[in-house]
């Protein structure tokens, strides 16, 4: 038992600089480096620590990737939540913000919801920038008009392009009902 905890009290040898840095630099180290990394399994041994890399590199980059558009769309939101309860319908003037939606004028590049979900700030508000705010039933309804006037042109043009049948032309004379009289 003494000579365990005499072994044991012995203190160990101080470890000793590798000098492999230093050889290394040297012609031979170089030679020897060079000749070291042409080899057939040391090459395939790179070549898979560099694929397995390149696969951890991209599932960091995914995930990176992924919160980062969370925090733009979080931003987005936010943004879009605070300009909704500082704005009121254009038609009406009703100002809860769950009820405003956002009315094209002329050009539609993108939807609001799609910029949302893409989280580009800037491109949202671009995009507000060519909208009108409308409560949910304003909107509706001018949606609505809108539908209806193509309708009408819509008719309107199906009637100008095919010709006429005989009531047609005598309904347009005013002698169709003039036989049933």
């Amino acid at each position: 038992m003494e000579d365990e905890s005499s072994i044991l009290a012995v203190p160990l040898k101080k470890r000793r600089k590798s000098r492999w840095g230093d050889w290394k630099k040297t012609e031979k180290g170089k030679q020897y480096d060079r000749s070291y990394k042409q080899r057939p399994e040391v090459k395939d041994r790179e070549k898979a620590r560099r694929v397995r890399k390149r696969v951890q590199n991209r599932a960091r980059h995914r995930e990176l990737r992924r919160d980062q558009r969370a925090r733009a769309r979080e931003r987005a939101r936010t943004w879009l939540s605070e300009f909704k309860s500082s704005a009121s319908c254009a038609s009406c003037g009703f100002s809860r913000p769950a009820a405003l939606q956002f009315h094209h004028e002329g050009a539609k590049n993108n939807t609001i919801p799609d910029l949302m979900g893409r989280g580009s700030l800037t491109a949202l508000k671009r995009e507000i920038t060519l909208c009108v705010v409308l409560c949910a039933n304003c909107h509706m309804i001018l949606h609505a008009a809108e539908l209806e006037r193509e309708l009408s042109e819509a008719a309107e043009g199906l009637r100008d392009s095919r010709p006429m049948t005989d009531w047609e032309r005598k309904a347009a004379a005013g002698s169709f009902w003039s036989e049933f009289d």
